[in-house]
């Protein structure tokens, strides 16, 4: 093995062992639910499902559609198992790794210096969000392919690769369309080839300027869509900032405290909430922050013809993070450790270049540098194999932010959503009080506290914390659904109406308002306006199987049985095999005489759930029609075992004793009946029947 080659295995090695603990950890509530678990989108893999991955604007305010692709690849080989969502995570890192040491030497031509910046590239704490949440690999796709884009655009330039050089400058720009695919922050890309033709001595300004004319194109083009589908998706969430300085001061504190991390790794989390509320003055230190981040651009502007390296580097940095820098505040963290996986390349090739160079220009520094490289790497790994750790789940992501910000009320109503699904539920209502503490009006607070006692039955605090929740945001969707669906289970028809109704006005393309209010609508013998719901409902969405089933009800109760079959049959093909769907299916075939297809459904239901009562009481009825008798006191029995009520059984049962001759038993099923229902008709006029049969006999 060549040296080379050796430096390249020795970081891929230590790497993955170092990032190894990430593919133990699981989902987070932290985005993961609405752009994978919950996302239709990526759970069909057809040409059909891509091609709408590339035509959707947006999902959740991004075009993403490369990394929408690689999660249906991920869902397609183990489902929604995390485990090779975080593998795919890692493998895409490792890439990106061997990436960063090919484009270091190509940069340096110094394998040391390569060594070093892939290595501080891949174990830097500050890289773990983008490595260990699944949502993030928005990053991780974007810097694969910038770096590609990059190596590409070396190539191009290198006199070695003269005869080839055009094709070299296509894959280029093939690369960085990839990467605005996965990403809209690769934008800055054309910018950063100027700074590589600056490294790399190129003169002809007019002619570098040319020739990225189509890459300054597509940055625009990609801006104009990355703004379109944010404000599409609702995820611009602007920072009204009290002054023109203040707004500065938040760019600036961003780089201050990005230049810190590299050497200092501190307060690894995965949300930096600003200190103060909207509007109001950010604190000194934001403003402060300049004089450092000014100073140092004043240097490097002196460097400019004395270290290229020096330059670039900071430059690479600098440019990289403009886009998600919160100058023009569009989230609720005013910094993000992810941001840094790309921008931080430039900031390693300086630090790496640097350490080489007094490794090799001052011999008695020589011994120091090797101890300080090997003490600040192990420092750093071991930061990041325990920071790894917090991000197992929703409640440890959550936890850590509430250590380093204990009044940010929001990671209290998170952590608590997840302790709710955990069925922890005391826990959970604690978090939400806590929320409540430090901000009254939270509605989400409210909402998942209500959540906690719609669970605990306790109904009239539910209603009155959704109600609390809307109050403090009288659009807020969920809540009235949850009111809504509370109200129908407690029979109150016109606010559970009211509430669908309302709902359905807030998103009138939510294919599960019109679903709940069709469900109100069929429990309230409202049959043809739920269908009407119904078929809106699937209009918006057709693969919800529930709204089929919903439907399905509906055309039986107005006597469209063929209908009714046919979307039962949809609840089924879609793969919603319910124990309900075979049922009601069944009950079908059996009331218009198809007892083999009857049967086969009710075999079905009894295969996915035995404690269904009058699945066994219908099957009996089909064995009596096929003379098995005794499977058929079998099922009764069965039956009789759940649900000792049912008059039924009692009916069918006394039925094949009487048919058999034997009306003592016949009569004393009757009996049975009638110590539960002495009035009831049916009984009663059975009663009679086998008495008059037994006198018969007698005579």
């Amino acid at each position: 093995m060549s040296k080379q080659n050796g430096f390249f295995a020795s970081v891929l090695v230590l790497s993955f062992l170092v990032l190894l603990p990430t593919l133990m950890n699981g989902w987070t509530n932290l985005d993961d639910p609405i752009y994978i678990i919950e996302n239709p989108m990526i759970k069909k893999l057809s040409w059909e499902s891509i091609q709408l991955m590339f035509t959707t604007l947006q999902v959740n305010g991004s075009y993403n559609p490369i990394v929408l692709l690689s999660w249906a690849v991920d869902y397609s080989i183990l489902g929604l198992d995390p485990r090779i969502f975080h593998f795919t995570n890692l493998l895409i890192h490792l890439t990106v790794v061997g990436l960063v040491y090919y484009l270091s030497f190509k940069l340096s031509k110094n394998i040391k210096i390569a060594f070093l910046t892939s290595l501080l590239f891949s174990i830097h704490p500050m890289h773990m969000e983008a490595i260990a949440w699944v949502t993030a690999r928005k990053d991780l796709l974007y810097t694969l392919f910038y770096i590609l884009g990059l190596i590409m655009y070396f190539n191009y330039q290198d006199p070695k690769y003269n005869t080839s050089r055009w094709k070299y400058f296509i894959l280029c720009i093939l690369f960085y369309i990839l990467s605005l695919l996965s990403k809209g922050s690769a934008l800055t890309f054309p910018v950063v080839l100027l700074a590589m033709d600056y490294l790399n001595k190129r003169k002809d300004l007019k002619l570098l300027i040319l020739e990225k004319i189509p890459l300054f194109i597509l940055s625009i083009v990609f801006t104009i869509i990355s703004i379109k589908a944010q404000k599409m998706g609702e995820a611009l969430q602007f920072r009204e900032f009290y002054s023109i300085i203040d707004s500065l001061s938040v760019g600036f504190y961003g780089y201050l405290v990005y230049l810190i991390k590299l050497i200092i790794p501190y307060q690894l989390c995965s949300l930096h909430p600003y200190p103060t509320p909207s509007g109001n003055p950010v604190p000194w230190y934001f403003t402060a922050s300049a004089i450092p981040v000014l100073l140092l651009v004043t240097f490097c502007i002196t460097k400019i013809k004395k270290n290229r390296v020096l330059v670039f580097g900071f430059g690479f940095f600098f440019i990289t993070l403009i886009p998600v820098i919160q100058v023009l505040s569009f989230a609720i963290s005013v910094t993000a450790d992810r941001f840094t996986y790309l921008p931080y390349f430039g900031l390693f090739f300086i630090f790496s270049s640097g350490l080489v160079w007094v490794f090799e220009n001052k011999p008695k520094f020589k011994k120091a540098t090797i101890l300080f490289t090997i003490v600040f790497f192990t420092f750093l790994s071991i930061k990041t194999i325990s920071y790894s750790k917090t991000w197992k789940n929703s409640e440890t992501v959550w936890t850590r932010v509430i250590e380093y910000y204990p009044d940010y009320f929001v990671s209290y109503v998170n952590r608590s959503a997840f302790l709710i699904k955990d069925n922890r539920l005391e826990e959970a209502l604690e978090d939400c009080k806590l929320a409540l503490k430090l901000k009254p009006d939270y509605y989400l607070a409210y909402y998942n506290k209500g959540y906690i006692y719609d669970r605990w039955g306790d109904n009239e605090k539910a209603l009155l914390n959704y109600s609390e929740a809307i109050t403090n945001k009288d659009d807020f969707f969920q809540a009235y659904q949850n009111r809504g669906i509370l109200n129908s289970n407690l029979n109150r028809f016109e606010d559970a109406l009211l509430d669908f109704t309302t709902s359905i006005s807030i998103q009138p393309k939510n294919p599960f308002a019109y679903l709940n209010r069709a469900t109100l609508l069929k429990n309230n013998q409202k049959f043809n306006e739920a269908i009407i719901d119904a078929n809106t409902a699937i209009s918006i969405n057709d693969t919800i199987s529930n709204v089929y089933f919903v439907r399905a009800i509906c055309y039986r109760e107005t006597g469209q049985i063929n209908k009714s079959i046919e979307d039962f049959n949809k609840v089924i093909f879609q793969g919603s095999s319910t124990v309900n769907t075979y049922k009601e299916r069944g009950i079908l075939f059996f009331n218009n005489g198809d007892y083999n297809s009857a049967l086969k459904d009710f075999n079905s239901s009894i295969k996915l759930n035995d404690n269904e009562s009058l699945v066994y009481i219908y099957r009996s009825q089909i064995f009596i029609n096929q003379s098995r008798f005794e499977d058929a006191l079998y099922d009764l029995s069965r039956a009789e075992k759940m649900d000792p009520n049912n008059i039924l059984i009692y009916l069918i049962r006394s039925s094949i004793y009487k048919d058999r001759g034997d009306f003592k038993t016949a009569l004393n099923e009757i009996e049975k009946g009638l110590m539960l229902y002495p009035e009831d008709v049916n009984l009663i006029n059975e009663k009679e029947n086998i008495n008059n049969s037994l006198n018969l006999k007698i005579e």
